[in-house]
This record gives C-alpha cells, sequence and structure tokens, in this order.
C-alpha cells in the first residue's frame, strides 16, 4: 500500500560502492534544499560495509550483500519509490560530482507537468587524459550512438548521464524493466519507448574529489557486447 503524504515527496537515490568520503555532505546538501526531500543511500557491497550512524538522521540506508551492479542497485530504488508512492524520483552519484543545487532545476519540468523524465545533461563531460578515460569515452560514444540510431534521435545526447528524474509515471514503467550494469542508457530508450517525454537541462560536472573510477579493457568489452544485446533486442522490438 502506498502511503498519500509520500505523494508530495522526491525519493533521492544515491547508489554508492566504496565511495564514501562525501557522502555525510552530499546527504546534509539535499537535506537543506527542502524537508520533502528524502535521500535513499545504496550501498553496493562497499568494504567495509557502510553503517547507518555514519550518515545524517533523515536518510535511509540499503545494503546490498554484495556488489550487485548499478541496475541492481537502481531497481531497488524504483521499487521503493512504487511501493512508498513517492511523487518523484532523482538520482545523484556519491563521488560529489552532480550538482546538489541543481536538483530543483531537474525536478521543475516534473513539476510543471511539462516531462515526465529529465536528464542532467553535463556540457563538460568527457573531460580527462589516460588510458581508462580512453575507454570511458569510448563505451559512452557507442551507447549514446546506438540509443540516439535507436529512437532516431527522440534520447538526449548524454545518454550516460547518473544526474536524472522521474515521475510517478516513469518510476512505474521503468520499475517493469530488467536494467543491467548500464541502466542510463537503457532507461532512455525505454523511456522513449512507452512514449514518455523526456527534457534536459544542461549542468556543469565538478571534478572528482576522491577516489577513482577504473575501467578495464575487458570490463568495457563486456558492457559494449551486453549493451549490443539489450539494442539488438530492443530493434527487433521496436520494427514490430
Amino acid at each position: 500500500m502506498t502511503d498519500p503524504a509520500r505523494d508530495g515527496q522526491t525519493l533521492v537515490f544515491i547508489p554508492t560502492f566504496n565511495d564514501v568520503a562525501l557522502l555525510p555532505t552530499i546527504i546534509e546538501e539535499v537535506l537543506a534544499l527542502d524537508d520533502n526531500y528524502v535521500p535513499l543511500v545504496i550501498d553496493d557491497g562497499s568494504s567495509p560495509r557502510l553503517l547507518e550512524a555514519a550518515l545524517p538522521n533523515g536518510c535511509l540506508l540499503f545494503s546490498m550483500p554484495v556488489n550487485m551492479g548499478l541496475g541492481m542497485c537502481t531497481h531497488v530504488a524504483l521499487d521503493h519509490a512504487v511501493k512508498y508512492g513517492y511523487g518523484a524520483m532523482l538520482r545523484i552519484d556519491s563521488d560529489g560530482q552532480h550538482p546538489v543545487a541543481m536538483i530543483p532545476d531537474l525536478l521543475l519540468p516534473i513539476r510543471n507537468g511539462d516531462a515526465d523524465m529529465v536528464i542532467g545533461t553535463r556540457e563538460n563531460h568527457g573531460e580527462g587524459s589516460g588510458f581508462g578515460n580512453f575507454l570511458r569515452n569510448l563505451v559512452k560514444s557507442y551507447f549514446s550512438k546506438v540509443a540516439a540510431w535507436i529512437t532516431k534521435g527522440g534520447v538526449p545526447r548524454d545518454v550516460n548521464s547518473g544526474f536524472f528524474a522521474l515521475n510517478q509515471e516513469a518510476v512505474g514503467k521503468l520499475s517493469l524493466a530488467t536494467l543491467e550494469r548500464f541502466p542510463e542508457p537503457q532507461m532512455l530508450i525505454l523511456a522513449h519507448k512507452d512514449g514518455l517525454r523526456i527534457s534536459e537541462v544542461v549542468i556543469s560536472q565538478s571534478p572528482r574529489q576522491h577516489g577513482k573510477t577504473t575501467l578495464s579493457f575487458s570490463h568495457a568489452a563486456r558492457l559494449i557486447y551486453r549493451f549490443s544485446i539489450f539494442a539488438a533486442a530492443e530493434i527487433v522490438s521496436f520494427r514490430r
């Protein structure tokens, strides 16, 4: 049963995996924006385990037993939002790169009834150097080109952005999908297929302050392979 009191609230989903240095600060900034924002941290098997006592009051915590991947974390957040009837759901990452202050801007098209899904399109993503950054940009470019081709340009150009917001309708429809370790482009393709209205807000991504992302050649190859399988299935589905 949904909680009518949650209808005016926004679930702020924050996935994390061994990236917790800025979590308390991010949560406090979210809570300071509006009393109707409810942070939900999903710990994807961090070591050591993230403890609820380490987080500010007013924050929810769900801990995966082992590392399950971003797709599974997103499923947990979507299911929680559906079960408790939140009016909207928004995702922000735990590394401090997404601008917390722009959460209201991301939600505005939803609040005004102009969009079902809003993407924070990063004007400065892809910056950096090194082989790992080259691989990330290669994978992201492939995802973007395939998503644009499948939807005939019906999705924003930054299909890999993890800063996005969904209204109740979008949450309900996307909660029924099977999401992989690359949920962002999947969700956009599926949202377009379901006829959801997709909008974007341009943001500036902050430099990563703690930790680093790692992507090996084999991992990049697996992501491209699995996304290609998903894309092929969607192409067949679109043509039916």
